[in-house]
């Protein structure tokens, strides 16, 4: 791909990311608020791609198999949590708990016949006003509503340590199943790549160099070969 197409390219994804995120903004009335849904989208788009520099750099028997599997079960997994919590919304009713400041004369204890919505905290109206059937068994809103799914539960603030775990897991598992032919030139390249490597003396123009080598190589091969077979023939 030239350099046109590729500027074309990236045009067109930049297009089509701007339009999700206008489209993204008119629904945040109903994903819970802006904060939250920037939360679960960011946590769960930069979990998979930091998952891949972190397989690439720390780990040698890595390779494009591994990094396609682990990128793709990561986001899929991501995509699950972040949808499940959005649409739960497991953490809506959860409020701080209500602790009485004796010291602060606007801190008033909960009274249910007082008409002044001032003198009543908002833990009290969340505990007592519109009663939800769980509060009968007083359940701990720190874990979220008990009647959601689990992957609604996950908090949001740990996707990307799951993202990045998922991709390193199973990248790693995949590498090692289905691993790469590669020259010696490729490999000893990919591992100055990594953590382990950064000791070795390997630039592009050495790469290059052992590229060609490796190229040439084959031809002689190859000829060597169609040269025997005429040989005999």
């Amino acid at each position: 791909m030239d350099e046109s197409k590729k500027a074309r390219l990236m045009k067109v994804i930049t297009c089509i990311i701007g339009i999700a995120s206008t489209l993204l903004a008119f629904a945040c009335d109903y994903m819970g608020g802006i904060f939250n849904a920037a939360t679960t989208t960011l946590g769960a788009a930069a979990g998979p791609l930091v998952g891949l520099f972190f397989l690439g750099i720390f780990s040698e028997r890595a390779n494009k198999n591994g990094a396609f599997a682990g990128l793709a079960v990561s986001s899929f997994l991501m995509l699950i949590l972040s949808v499940s919590n959005n649409i739960e919304k497991p953490y809506s009713r959860y409020v701080l708990p209500l602790v009485q400041n004796a010291s602060n004369p606007t801190c008033r204890v909960f009274n249910s016949s007082s008409s002044r919505h001032s003198e009543v905290h908002i833990s009290s109206l969340k505990h007592h006003l519109d009663p939800h059937p769980h509060l009968l068994h007083r359940p701990d809103w720190h874990y979220g509503d008990p009647s959601t799914t689990l992957f609604a539960r996950t908090s949001p603030f740990v996707y990307a340590a799951i993202g990045v775990t998922v991709v390193c897991i199973v990248g790693y598992i995949v590498s090692l199943l289905f691993p790469q032919k590669l020259s010696e030139g490729k490999r000893r390249f990919a591992k100055g790549c990594t953590y382990s490597g950064l000791h070795l003396d390997v630039d592009k123009e050495t790469y290059r160099e052992m590229e060609m080598l490796e190229k040439n190589k084959n031809k002689f091969i190859a000829k060597d070969e169609q040269l025997f077979k005429f040989d005999h023939d």
